[in-house]
């Protein structure tokens, strides 16, 4: 079984309200899920206007599954468990 996790924390300098941060996030989370079939969220700096932190998460029990072969081999890095 393969397990891969991210964090990512994206600074947004143009965004001026928790509406528009909201939207950017949102927009972003769509198009890694419709590109990847993995599972996103936004996990951390809710209330922070121009600061957001994207998790994401794939299990599979196969490495070569749809979408996750199209990463670099920098981004497949394993580790045991």
């Amino acid at each position: 079984m393969h397990i891969g996790i991210a964090k990512i924390t994206i600074r947004i300098p143009l965004s001026q309200s928790l509406k528009a941060k909201r939207r950017v996030v949102k927009s972003l989370c769509d198009r890694v899920r419709s590109r990847y079939p993995v599972s996103v969220s936004e996990v951390a700096h809710q209330d922070q206007w121009q600061l957001a932190s994207i998790g994401i998460a794939y299990v599979n029990s196969e490495l070569r599954s749809r979408g996750i072969s199209r990463l670099s081999p920098s981004a497949q890095t394993q580790i045991p468990l």
